[in-house]
C-alpha cells in the first residue's frame, strides 16, 4: 500500500514520469496493410485448396459436370482468375489505403460484381436453353436458384432493381411459345377448361388437390398434344405406389418402438390415397434420444425411410432437376 501511494505520489508531483508511465501503458497498433495481408495469405491457401478439391465436377470443362441441363459453373480457369488472382490484386491495392471505410467499399464492390456476374451467367445459359425448346429445364434451373432472390439483404444496390426482373422471366417460361416438336409449328397453350379433355383423371384430380398443376400445350397445325408437370412443393401429397398420383396424405402415425440413448426407434406412418383409396404403411426409423445436462428436456426430429415406396407419377414432360449453385 505505502509503495501504491509512492507510485501516485510520483506521477502527481513528476510530469515526466507520467508521460513514461503512459508511454509504457500504450497498447501496440496493427496496421491496416498487415490486416489484409494475413486477410489475403488466408485467402490464397483457402482458394487454393477449393480450386483443387473443385477440379473434379465443380467447373464447366470438368469430365463430370453435366452440360445437358442449364448452369452457372465457370471454367477451371476463369474460376482461377477471379477467385483467386484478382482477389489478391485487391488485397494489394486495398493494402496501400489508410482508410477502413474505402477497404470496406472495395469488398463490398467486389462481391457485388460476383454476385451479378453469376445472376448474368445463369440468364445467359437458361436462354440458351430456351432457344433449343427445354422450357421445362430452365423451369426448374430458375426455380431451383431462388436463393439468388436473397442476395437483395446484403447487395441491395443493383438487386433491388434485379429481384423483379428474375421473378417475371421464372413465370413467363411457362407462358413463352413453344414448337411443336413434330412439324415445328407453333403450339397454343389451352385454357384450363380446354386442358381437361386431354387430362387423365388422376391428373385432374392432381389439379384439384394442387399438388400438380398442369400445362397443355397443342399445335395449332399437326394437333399434337404436349403436357408439362409443375409440382407443387409446398403440399402435403405425397405420390401414391399404385396409381401413381400425387394424392396420398399422412392419416395416422404410431410409436412401435421408443428410442433409447443407445437405440433407434421406430415409427410406422399410415398414408391414404386420396384418389384411388389404397392405404399403404411406412416404417420410419426415429433417432437415439440426447441425454440433456440443462434442466430443459430434449427434442427430437423423425426421419423415415419408406417401405412402399411411390414411384414417379406419369404424364407430363418431366425435364431436369433443379440445378444445383456453384460459384
Amino acid at each position: 500500500m505505502v509503495a501504491g501511494i509512492d507510485e501516485v505520489i510520483k506521477i502527481l508531483t513528476d510530469p515526466a514520469y507520467a508521460e513514461e508511465i503512459n508511454a509504457a501503458e500504450k497498447p501496440v497498433e496493427i496496421s491496416k496493410s498487415l490486416i489484409l495481408k494475413i486477410i489475403g495469405a488466408t485467402w490464397l491457401v483457402i482458394g487454393l485448396i477449393a480450386f483443387f478439391v473443385s477440379l473434379r465436377s465443380d467447373f464447366s470443362d470438368s469430365k463430370g459436370f453435366s452440360k445437358n441441363k442449364p448452369y452457372t459453373a465457370m471454367s477451371s480457369g476463369t474460376w482461377f482468375l477471379f477467385w483467386i488472382v484478382l482477389p489478391l490484386a485487391l488485397f494489394f491495392v486495398l493494402s496501400l489505403a489508410n482508410s477502413w471505410l474505402v477497404m470496406l467499399g472495395g469488398f463490398y464492390v467486389f462481391f457485388g460484381l460476383a454476385a451479378v456476374w453469376k445472376y448474368l451467367r445463369m440468364h445467359k445459359s437458361a436462354n440458351s436453353f430456351i432457344e433449343k425448346g427445354k422450357y421445362r429445364s430452365v423451369f426448374d434451373f430458375y426455380h431451383g436458384n431462388k436463393g439468388i432472390l436473397s442476395w437483395v439483404i446484403l447487395f441491395p444496390i443493383p438487386f433491388a432493381f434485379l429481384r423483379k426482373q428474375f421473378t417475371n422471366k421464372m413465370n413467363s417460361i411457362r407462358t413463352h411459345p413453344r414448337t411443336c416438336r413434330k412439324c415445328k409449328g407453333t403450339c397454343v397453350k389451352l385454357g384450363e377448361k380446354e386442358e381437361d379433355e386431354y387430362l387423365s383423371q388422376g391428373a385432374q384430380f392432381e389439379e384439384t388437390l394442387k399438388s400438380v398443376d398442369y400445362d397443355v400445350w397443342k399445335c395449332g397445325q399437326c394437333n399434337d398434344i404436349r403436357l408439362e408437370a409443375y409440382l407443387n412443393d409446398k403440399t402435403e401429397y405425397s405420390v401414391c405406389s399404385k396409381c401413381k398420383t400425387k394424392a396420398r396424405s399422412l392419416t395416422n402415425a404410431t410409436i412401435k418402438v421408443d428410442a433409447t440413448t443407445f437405440s433407434t426407434g421406430i415409427m410406422i406412418y399410415s398414408y391414404l390415397c386420396n384418389f384411388c383409396k389404397h392405404k399403404s404403411t411406412v416404417k420410419g426409423v426415429t433417432p437415439k434420444r440426447v441425454v440433456s445436462t440443462s434442466s430443459s428436456s430434449s427434442s427430437s426430429g423423425s426421419s423415415y425411410s419408406s417401405s412402399d415406396s411411390g414411384g414417379s407419377y406419369g404424364g407430363g414432360d418431366s425435364g431436369g432437376g433443379g440445378a444445383s449453385s456453384s460459384w
